[in-house]
């Protein structure tokens, strides 16, 4: 439990969730093809106290939602297997193993050694029920392993052997002890985006909310370790080689037996959750309670099949202006939540309340993303479980990457950059264009600037969209190449995320979202020059609907005030307030007694409810000519 002074209680968010199979090879175990009578070898483990757990749990709180328990045991397949041979000479070693009462049993092995053309299977005792086959390719480093949770209390394990081999290990170490009954407990109906059985606060990643993150989805992983579930995120490194960092809360405690499911969600908005494959092993390379960060690596690569999206990061130091979150609450499809109003800044957390969403038990190490959609920290604790005025802290990846030298692994042989920006090594790269990424991922509303898109299929564009504002070719944007696009941001209609596409003849990509925020600090534009007895024509941004000073000073001489630096004897030409954009502008005639004169501008941005100094814009000049 991680307490918060704000919210006098809160939770970590540790859970459980269901896993689809590990990377398995198909087939039938040798035993069953050849009718084997059932193995008269039987492993049967003391059970656990299980009133005793429960009790725990009681006095722990609701989160994390614990389901089972390590019983430690050490079965050797050398000594404890009963061995048979198949019909087709295969060598058949086999062992029940039984934890009475358990609803299911996960399976630790201490060491999983296989020869060429072996299989291990995992069935109940009416072959009902059947994981495998897995072989040499789920071998680890460490030379660990993990199965997951098989429904019942009695798993047979099956080894089946060529009869040429040269030697095998195999040792369970560890058998998961389902008190619970995870499967049952994860029974229910789904959600859907305005409520239903979870309520109004749980939104799934394929209703509209999430239409901007399809993506992105593709980095977030459920992780099971120990008979607890969290959620991870896939992330990038400089290299963009596709290896398997995994960003996760540290509380969660995973480590090499760490087994990670891809891709559970609900293929549409509402519906039950479906897909989920899965592979296993990792190793830790840091672990921080300060912050709550773990970062873990994934042993081997992640099949292709699986489409991975290792996701952008950011050690930006200010908090996000929108705050966006993807994970797996209490073990439910994928589901998202928000706060378009950004997170605030806490020494080692980035603090949200949500617009819609909210974390449950299994969010623990859910990613948080920023209006660019790079990380920027894992959720580490809630301070309730109301819908609709959950409050909630991440970790901050940047205090996290400073702490324990993250570059060494994220960033080697490269200076680290401020943000990456993600890598998708599976784009579509059909007849249509499709992107990438967006560069930069965020703009003010006020001067907006330049924008480089990254994609395929760029030729030919005809037309590009941001949100409601269309830019044609030629003259809108320049195509620099089949892959690169620029344009000029245009001014929003609205702050946030808005739809970008490219339109070619072959088609349109999907959307990516450009950001728009407030103009913080305050920014101001004016002519260099103006003419006397014409206007002057200032524009500025700065917080939205905040109140907005301008002022003028014959030199630009600045004193601090209330965290600013402030124009020194300043005449006040304009106050305010700014709009819902954060955008203002003034136009007063210059005098004919200006003639000759240089002046100094600033726009001074205040806070309207608090009436702090928000920032002060750089001062600039203007020279009066006839």
């Amino acid at each position: 439990m991680h307490p918060v002074a704000s919210a006098g209680v809160a939770w970590s968010l540790a859970s459980l969730l269901p896993l689809a199979a590990q990377v398995a090879l198909d087939g039938t175990p040798a035993s069953l093809e050849s009718r084997l009578p059932a193995p008269e070898r039987e492993v049967v483990l003391a059970a656990p106290d299980v009133a005793a757990l429960l009790a725990q749990d009681e006095r722990n709180g609701p989160f994390p939602l614990r389901y089972g328990v390590v019983v430690d045991t050490w079965i050797d397949f050398q000594q404890a297997a009963q061995w048979d041979l198949a019909a087709d000479g295969t060598l058949v070693a086999r062992v029940a193993i039984r934890s009475p009462g358990a609803h299911s049993l996960g399976l630790e092995f201490a060491r999983y050694d296989l020869p060429p053309g072996a299989r291990l299977f995992v069935f109940d005792p009416a072959a009902t029920r059947r994981l495998g086959a897995y072989a040499e390719h789920n071998e680890n480093p460490d030379g660990r392993f993990v199965i997951e949770p098989l429904a019942g209390e009695t798993a047979i394990v099956e080894l089946d052997l060529p009869p040429e081999h040269q030697g095998f290990e195999l040792i369970v170490d560890g058998v998961i002890h389902d008190y619970k009954g995870v499967f049952g407990m994860l029974d229910g109906l789904p959600a859907v985006a305005q409520g239903g059985a979870d309520g109004a606060c749980l939104v799934d990643i394929s209703c509209p909310q999430g239409l901007n993150w399809q993506h992105v989805k593709r980095s977030i992983i459920r992780t099971l370790a120990g008979g607890g579930f969290c959620s991870a995120a896939l992330i990038n490194n400089t290299q963009n080689d596709g290896t398997g960092y995994v960003l996760t809360a540290n509380h969660c405690g995973q480590g090499g037996d760490t087994v990670f499911l891809f891709g559970y969600e609900a293929p549409t908005c509402g519906a039950a959750g479906a897909g989920g494959q899965s592979v296993s092993g990792c190793t830790v390379l840091a672990t921080n309670g300060g912050n709550d960060g773990r970062l873990l690596r994934i042993n081997g690569p992640i099949p292709a099949a699986y489409q991975p999206y290792f996701a952008g990061w950011s050690r930006n130091t200010h908090g996000p202006a929108q705050a966006t979150c993807i994970g797996h609450p209490s073990g439910k499809p994928m589901k998202i939540c928000a706060d378009t109003d950004g997170a605030s800044a806490g020494t080692n957390t980035w603090n949200v309340n949500w617009a819609f969403g909210m974390l449950e038990g299994g969010s623990s190490g859910s990613a948080l993303f920023d209006e660019g959609q790079l990380v920027r920290g894992q959720a580490w604790w809630v301070g309730n479980f109301i819908c609709g005025a959950q409050s909630a802290g991440f970790g901050r990846f940047d205090k996290f990457w400073t702490t324990n030298g993250l570059g060494q692994w994220l960033s080697p042989n490269t200076t680290a950059p401020t943000y990456l920006q993600a890598y998708d090594p599976y784009v579509t790269t059909g007849a249509g264009p499709a992107l990438t990424s967006i560069e930069p991922p965020a703009v003010p509303a006020f001067q907006p600037g330049l924008v480089t898109l990254t994609g395929v299929g760029f030729n030919g564009a005809t037309q590009l969209t941001i949100g409601g504002s269309v830019l044609s070719n030629p003259g809108g944007f320049t195509l620099l190449s089949d892959t690169l696009l620029e344009f000029n941001a245009p001014t929003p209609l609205a702050l946030g995320p808005l739809n970008v596409t490219v339109t070619t003849p072959s088609g349109t990509s999907a959307p990516m979202a450009l950001i728009y925020k407030q103009t913080l600090p305050p920014q101001l534009a004016v002519a260099a020059s103006a003419a006397v007895q014409t206007p002057l024509a200032y524009s500025y941004g700065g917080g939205k609907q905040d109140i907005a000073i301008l002022a003028w000073a014959p030199s630009n001489t600045t004193f601090p005030l209330l965290g600013a630096n402030v124009l020194l004897g300043a005449q006040v030409l304009k106050v305010q307030y700014l709009d819902a954009l954060g955008l203002g502008s003034h136009a007063p005639l210059v005098p004919a007694s200006a003639l000759g004169l240089t002046i100094y501008s600033q726009v001074v941005d205040v806070d309207e409810n608090t009436g702090a100094v928000v920032g002060a814009s750089l001062p600039l000049p203007t020279t009066f000519t006839p």
